[in-house]
């Protein structure tokens, strides 16, 4: 082998051991879904995303390298339609009986729990025997969410027509619409509420918020089954993640640690 063989085949055998498997360790993208569901996913004042969602995907990120997760924006009313066009495979914070029974998602542990509430204001409400019946009362809730009052069908004309709602797109837009007489009862989580009232603190004195809840959430990752990530390896992500304190810091920062604490036991 003459001198510049032996140049070649180094070279390719160099190219071989060391750049092949920097080729083959090339991360896989995920596309995660996400919808207006503060504190989870909302609206930047620039008109981007922030929430708990793009945090999470920010510390699975910095925590492996086996896949890059990488947001995609949806609505919540058509994100049944987005998942079956493939813009994107994963969602987080979501439930499996929120309307995806027939599509072939796996579902991980329940990873957070969370609770929704009844809104109205002081002016009509005067205690809490206001939310022992809501039949007759202008519900305002937000257009593709489940409730628990409407047995968890989020049919817009249903919810309509059957049980008095007038359908916004945030729980920010329900807050509005409750303050400017629009209805008489908002629907909210718990968690978003909190933040809201941080924000506009003058409210707190103007707002009745109901004992009563319209449901308990149990967060959990749906994930398109085809797709080379298992659910089995998020569970154990969000189980270390878990034990190394990082999800409660997440929780704090976007007042979802203490969630299932009633709002009346901790305003002032």
């Amino acid at each position: 082998m003459n001198l510049n063989s032996k140049i070649r085949y180094r070279l390719t055998l160099y190219i071989l051991i060391v750049l092949a498997p920097l080729q083959g360790s090339a991360a896989e993208t995920v596309l995660v879904g996400g919808y207006e569901f503060a504190p989870f996913v909302q609206r930047t004042e620039a008109g981007g995303y922030e929430g708990a969602t793009l945090d999470l995907i920010a510390l699975l990120n910095q925590y492996q390298v086996d896949y890059t997760f990488v947001f995609r924006g949806t609505l919540p009313d058509t994100r049944y339609q987005a998942f079956d066009r493939g813009r994107f495979d994963v969602l987080f914070f979501e439930n499996k009986q929120w309307g995806w029974a027939d599509y072939n998602v796996a579902s991980s542990e329940v990873f957070l729990r969370g609770v929704e509430v009844y809104v109205a204001l002081k002016e009509t409400a005067k205690n809490q025997d206001y939310f022992a019946s809501l039949v007759g009362k202008r519900m305002i809730g937000v257009r593709g969410y489940h409730y628990g009052i409407a047995n968890f069908n989020a049919d817009p004309e249903v919810l309509e027509s059957d049980f008095n709602f007038v359908l916004t797109t945030s729980n920010a837009n329900s807050m509005k619409l409750l303050e400017f007489g629009r209805g008489d009862v908002a629907i909210v989580t718990l968690s978003f509420l909190k933040m809201y009232l941080e924000m506009n603190p003058e409210l707190k004195g103007e707002l009745l918020i109901s004992d009563k809840l319209d449901q308990e959430y149990a967060h959990s990752v749906l994930i398109r089954e085809s797709l080379g990530l298992k659910v089995g390896l998020i569970n154990i992500w969000l189980e270390k993640l878990n034990k190394e304190g990082l999800l409660d810091r997440l929780w704090k920062k976007w007042g979802l640690d203490a969630s299932q604490v009633r709002i009346n036991e901790v305003s002032p």
